[in-house]
Formats: structure tokens, sequence, C-alpha cells
């Protein structure tokens, strides 16, 4: 009768929230034969959840093992035939990158950011979390496939990533500095959870520059944290408010990049046309760069951070136009030249598309700024970059 169907039902429909991570309140890790499900039940599972996943486990798949979390990594391994994908062109950023990787491997094109955090942390809540983050955004599932002069994203195509739990010494954004992805196959983020003593851990989370920017990267950290501490507090994730479609940011962030110019090698022709070679101190006239590329970090102390932040105030500039300021004020001074081009990146996010500030993916391109430099006044060189920069961000 019918309530004899809403009985066979009801732990179908738990098993099926469980497995599909739906935050059901089951553990995960108990015996499959303690939920309450008959052997047609148990089928019926496995058929709808192949429907949901795409998947073509056996129907015996929960007969086979002894609890869910079990059975759900089991599943994973029974994929349905690859079938031919829809694939979204890519943007201007993430075609330089992939040639950039072609032509000079040794550069790198890993962002990573490290994250203090102090209270327990719970390994399995942060892995559902991540999970779910996958499940989510489409760029953390987009393979970034290179065929001749095309470059494209091929959504649903790349390897999900697990949380790794660490507990070697060492500088963890080194470590995770030194990761080459494999943008075609996945997986395409890394999330590193490290003990760091009492009640302390450090979260790391890297990702290649042609699948993250860094706007994404840090979004991607506080989303896991957000919905980890929830889990941990027995409140409700909060579902979030959904991500516009890759698709649709990824076109627009193409079409702002054309409007803005980009940093083609017509546009730094264009550019550069007029602006004498410069040379700093140690180079020759004529010296062609050799071996590899050489990437020097420093971070700021505490008393420099709050001096930087001063001057950024005192001139109404950003941090970050500042620090164009002092890049392009050091250029001049060191090579003796009165104007200088410098590479600026721009985030291209449209504010008209519903959900874009929420969309993960790599949209930031660059643009082209020349600076005279030939004033003392670090604050004036500042305030033109900053000039600089808006009207390139208002052009996009």
């Amino acid at each position: 009768g019918v309530e004899d169907q809403a009985k066979h039902l009801r732990p179908v429909r738990v098993v099926l929230d469980e497995l599909d991570r739906a935050g059901a309140a089951l553990d995960p890790d108990a015996p499959i034969a303690s939920l309450g499900l008959d052997s047609l039940g148990a089928v019926e599972v496995v058929n709808r959840f192949n429907s949901q996943r795409g998947l073509r486990a056996p129907l015996t798949l929960l007969f086979e093992h002894r609890t869910l979390r079990e059975a759900a990594a089991a599943a994973l391994h029974h994929p349905l035939p690859a079938q031919r994908r829809e694939t979204i062109p890519a943007t201007p950023a993430q075609a330089t990158f992939a040639a950039q990787r072609a032509l000079h491997p040794e550069l790198p094109t890993t962002l990573a950011l490290v994250s203090e955090l102090r209270g327990p942390v719970d390994p399995g809540l942060l892995g559902e979390s991540l999970a779910e983050a996958v499940a989510r955004h489409e760029a953390l599932r987009a393979a970034l496939r290179s065929e001749g002069s095309r470059v494209e994203l091929v959504p649903g195509a790349a390897r999900p990533p697990a949380l790794e739990v660490a507990d070697r010494a060492g500088s963890l954004v080194e470590d995770l500095l030194a990761v080459r992805f494999d943008v075609e196959g996945g997986p395409l983020v890394r999330v590193v959870l490290r003990p760091a003593g009492a009640d302390r851990f450090e979260l790391g989370v890297a990702a290649d520059h042609a699948v993250l920017d860094g706007l994404s990267l840090a979004a991607l950290a506080r989303e896991l944290l957000v919905r980890h501490e929830a889990r941990r507090a027995g409140r409700a994730v909060p579902p979030g408010l959904a991500p516009a479609p890759l698709a649709v940011v990824t076109a627009r962030a193409r079409e702002a990049a054309e409007a803005v110019g980009g940093d083609s090698v017509a546009e730094w022709r264009r550019v550069l046309s007029d602006l004498p070679v410069i040379h700093l101190p140690g180079e020759r006239a004529g010296d062609e760069p050799e071996g590899r590329f050489v990437v020097a970090a420093r971070s700021l102390e505490p008393g420099e951070t709050a001096a930087f932040d001063s001057v950024a105030r005192a001139s109404g500039v950003t941090r970050f136009e500042l620090l164009l300021g002092v890049v392009a004020s050091t250029l001049g001074h060191e090579a003796r030249a009165p104007e200088v081009a410098l590479r600026v990146p721009l985030a291209h996010r449209p504010p008209r598309v519903r959900g874009a500030l929420r969309t993960f993916g790599s949209f930031a391109d660059a643009t082209i700024v020349r600076l005279a430099t030939g004033s003392a006044d670090l604050a004036g060189i500042a305030r033109e970059a900053a000039l600089a920069v808006r009207a390139a961000r208002s052009r996009g």
C-alpha cells in the first residue's frame, strides 16, 4: 500500500542525500546494513545515483561495500563512456598562459594562498566542503585544452581535487608554489591542511593562474572555511548565492579584454614604438635574457605594511596603485629613463551579470600603461598610475 511504499522510499532518499553530500544526518562510516534498506531499495539507490551523477556503478554496489563512504568512492571508478563535451573559448589571458607554458615551462604560473587558522579543524568536514565547492564552481572542473592556436575550456573534464593533510615541516607556501598543475587533466586546485601546533593549523590553497585568478583563489579559501565552520557548529550549511555560468562570464571577460586592448604583441609594439630601450645596471646593449628567470619575494613586516598603507592613504591611491608607482619610479631611476611602460593586470568581472562576482575562473587580463618617471615625487607617479589603471578599467 501507500504506507508500505513510503517506508520503502524513506531510507532510499536519506541514503541518496548522503551519497550526494547534501548533508543528510547520517554517518557515512556506519555499516550499510544498519541503514534500513531492503534489497529493492539498495538497487533503487544505485539506479538513481547513477542517473544523477552520470555513472554506471553496478547494481550490487551497496552489497559489495561495508559503508556509504566506501561505496561512494567505488562508484566514481565507473563513469559513463566519454562523450563529446561542449567547450568554452578561453580568455586572452588563459591563451597567454597556455603559450607561456609551451614556450617557457620553467616560468612559474602557480598562485598560492596560506591562511593561519585557530581552533579545532575537522579534516573530514573540510573535505566535504571542498567537494561541495567543486560541484558548485564550474572552473574547478573545467580542463584547459590547447589545439594549435585554439585554447578552450572543457567543462567537467578535469579530475576533482581531494583535501590533503600534511605533517611535514618547512614552508607550506613554497611547497604550493612549486606545484606544476596538469591543467588538461586535473586536479586543477590543491588544498592542503597542515597542523601548526595546539589548535593551530595552516590551510593552503593553490591553483594555476590559467584556472583561477587571485580573487577566485581567495574566495575559494573563504568558502571552504565558512562551510567547514557551519558544519562543525552543527548549523545548516549556507547555500550561498549562485555563481553565473562560466561560459557567460568568460565571454564577457573576452569582450572586456578586447575593449581595453589587452597586451598582445601588436599592442606592445604600438606602445613601445617611440620609447627608447632601457638597460638596467649590469646589462649591456644588445643583451638578451638567457637562462632561468628568477622570481624573488619578500613579505613586509607589520611596521613596513603600516608605513606603506599610510603613504597610500596620503596619496589617495590603493596599495596596488602605490606599488605600481614604486616599480615605475625604481625602473626610471635605475635605467635613467624619463618614461616606462608597465604591464598591469585587470580583473574583468561584468558587474551587470547576475552572479558574476561569485564566479570562479581566470578573468584577470592585462593592459599596458605608460608612466612618466622624471618626477622625484613618488605620490605623483602613483596617482598617474592610478588614473591610467582606472581609465583602463572603465573601458572594460
